[in-house]
């Protein structure tokens, strides 16, 4: 029962591409087709939160833990070694408090970096160091 269902379900699609013009790929899947862009044009040279980006990096070679975010959300996260963490490019401020999990004398370090700009920067290196960075945007 099932495989005459995927071989009706390939029928169809392959129908549907031949109506359309086009022929299904190897998958039997019809070509994507892309809408046109009918967004206004916009100056290239001056990003906007659509095409922006931005990130925390935690830069640090041991194990660390901790949470960031924005006032609206707030997450956790945890790993070992550098890690690009990424926020939402509108965000209009931001928060992040990271521990390190080792008494090292190593720095963790936290950037927050727009469009690989670093805006703003926070370390520590004491054991088991807290580094907070609050930062208001916009």
């Amino acid at each position: 029962m099932l495989t005459q269902g995927l071989v009706g379900a390939a029928v169809l699609l392959a129908l549907l591409a031949g109506c359309l013009g086009a022929e299904p790929d190897a998958a039997g899947m019809p070509p994507a087709t892309a809408a046109p862009d009918t967004a206004p044009q916009t100056n290239a040279s001056a990003p906007s939160a659509a095409n922006s980006r931005l990130d925390l990096e935690v830069v640090y070679s041991g194990m660390w833990s901790g949470a960031y975010g924005t006032r609206d959300a707030i997450k956790s996260n945890e790993g070992f070694g550098n890690a690009t963490l990424p926020l939402p490019p509108d965000a209009t401020f931001v928060q992040a408090e990271f521990q390190k999990q080792e008494s090292t004398g190593e720095t963790l370090t936290l950037r927050l970096v727009r469009d690989g700009t670093v805006v703003k920067e926070e370390s520590g290196s004491g054991p088991l160091a807290v580094v907070t960075l609050e930062a208001p945007l916009g």
